[in-house]
């Protein structure tokens, strides 16, 4: 039976893995076995290691090196479509600035028409109460005007606009 050089829990032949922490059984034998080697084996063994560790550094720092070129492009771009950005602002803001005048001057247009029609619907109530006051005046003078109208033949007092006497039947002129 192995145990678990991780948590110490004790591991049944045939287990792949501890149960208590889940540590691959088989690194528990390769450090079992790692006690039988030879001091040049283990040298070696460190050799390999170091050199495969340089290697993995070298690969790490290229591959930082390169990120790093990679993210001064990104920010190189990125600067210059903020630039670009902050030009539009300014170029829709002065455009804004130019509507907005544009929009004040039709609104203080629009109140001036609005005071030019009340005003005219003023005087069109003036000229009417004045037209309706003339046409009242011009109706009490025409009727002040009329003369009765009598037949000319019997003396009947005529209605207005009669052609013919209601008493005698003479045609009027």
């Amino acid at each position: 039976m192995n145990v678990c050089k991780k948590c110490g829990f004790s591991i049944p032949e045939g287990v792949l893995f501890c149960k208590k922490c889940g540590t691959p059984v088989q690194s528990i034998e390769t450090d079992e076995m790692d006690a039988g080697l030879t001091i040049e084996e283990l040298t070696k063994y460190s050799l390999d290691m170091r050199e495969l560790s340089d290697h993995m550094i070298a690969t790490y720092v290229k591959a930082v090196k390169k990120m790093e070129l990679e993210l001064d492009k990104v920010k190189i771009e990125a600067e210059s479509t903020i630039s670009k950005l902050e030009r539009k602002i300014r170029e829709y803001e002065g455009e804004f600035r130019r509507y907005k005048a544009y929009v004040s001057d039709l609104e203080e247009k629009v109140g001036e028409a609005e005071a030019y029609a009340n005003q005219l619907l003023g005087e069109k109530t003036i000229l009417e109460e004045e037209n309706k006051k003339l046409r009242i005046e011009n109706l009490a003078r025409e009727q002040e005007r009329k003369e009765p109208a009598f037949c000319s033949n019997c003396g009947e007092l005529l209605d207005e606009g009669t052609l013919f006497c209601g008493n005698c039947g003479v045609k009027q002129d």
